[in-house]
């Protein structure tokens, strides 16, 4: 097994709290988790931020495979790749380590929660949400006002809006898009709280869903 691809592994069990996981079935996954985390965890064990890429996107590929239950396709597919001769040792010891990292991602990051947010985003009928980026900003400046000093957060939301490989999606039709808006402190008060009611709601309706 290989220690670079287990330490990244690791690092992403370990901050699982921390870790939102964005689904944009079927084309991508990807691990949106704080730089700082990242850069700590990068000094701690003098890991190239190179190699922690690489090894972080061969994690979702792996898991985008177990999601679309397509583990032995995926295996054979990527295996193909790096090795032409399906009859060498060196075949079988490729496959046997993409065995043992499917396994390991299995452990460590798969559940059914996830499979359910996966299985309900492809089968979407309306926009889904797929990550968010945000910077804040002071306005110093303004054509129609003579004073102003506000901070404000400008929010970028990006969505998905096809859910299956298609001619269109093939020659490059938007299946993504997004939406910037700014918000002030209070914005986010407000929306902290609606959020926050929207989430008690949702909690009691997926607890009731497991009984």
């Amino acid at each position: 097994m290989d220690k670079e691809f287990e330490s990244v592994l690791n690092f992403y069990e370990t901050n699982k709290e921390d870790l939102f996981i964005s689904l944009a079935p079927p084309f991508d996954i990807k691990f949106e988790i704080g730089s700082d985390r990242i850069n700590k965890f990068l000094s701690d064990n003098d890991f190239d931020k190179g190699s922690f890429d690489i090894n972080s996107n061969h994690i979702t590929v792996i898991l985008l495979a177990i999601l679309r239950k397509d583990e032995n396709g995926f295996i054979k597919a990527y295996i193909s790749d790096i090795v032409e001769d399906k009859k060498s040792d060196e075949y079988l010891v490729q496959k046997n380590k993409l065995v043992e990292e499917i396994k390991l991602v299995k452990e460590k990051l798969f559940n059914s929660d996830i499979q359910d947010r996966y299985d309900l985003k492809i089968n979407s009928k309306a926009p889904s949400f797929t990550n968010l980026d945000w910077d804040i900003k002071i306005k110093v400046v303004d054509s129609k006002l003579e004073d102003i000093h506000l901070p404000y957060a400008t929010c970028k939301f990006s969505y998905q809006k096809e859910f299956e490989y298609s001619p269109l999606t093939i020659l490059g039709s938007n299946a993504f898009n997004s939406l910037q808006i700014n918000f002030s402190v209070e914005d986010i008060d407000y929306i902290i709280k609606v959020f926050s009611n929207i989430k008690g709601h949702l909690a009691k309706q997926k607890e009731a869903s497991k009984q």
